[in-house]
């Protein structure tokens, strides 16, 4: 109810407990999280290796809901995200670095 001055849990439709879903949506984060941590680790064979022959592989990651490429200056944001993998390459485009974050 747009505008309404009921706090949205009097509202009605609303009779989900708060800290039920909190406690869901604090899973459902972790379990990503351990599922990128656990991709990240097994990518790690791929550091000081070309990307281009890495990204089958790095793309193929489970548990990884995003993949963000990082080169060299730059500019990325700064939001933490514990299901995207990050790959970091040097100016050959070579890895050196995969984590999640």
């Amino acid at each position: 109810m747009a505008g309404s001055d009921m706090p949205e849990s009097s509202m009605p439709g609303s009779d989900v407990d708060e800290s039920d879903m909190s406690m869901g949506e604090e899973a459902a984060a972790d379990e990503a999280a351990a599922g990128c941590q656990a991709a990240a680790d097994a990518l790690g064979v791929w550091i000081g290796k070309s990307y281009e022959e890495a990204k089958g592989d790095i793309e193929a990651g489970e548990g990884v809901a995003m993949i963000r490429v990082i080169r060299p200056d730059q500019a990325v944001t700064q939001d933490f995200r514990p299901d995207r993998l990050n790959v970091e390459l040097d100016a050959e485009d070579n890895v050196t670095r995969i984590y999640c974050g």
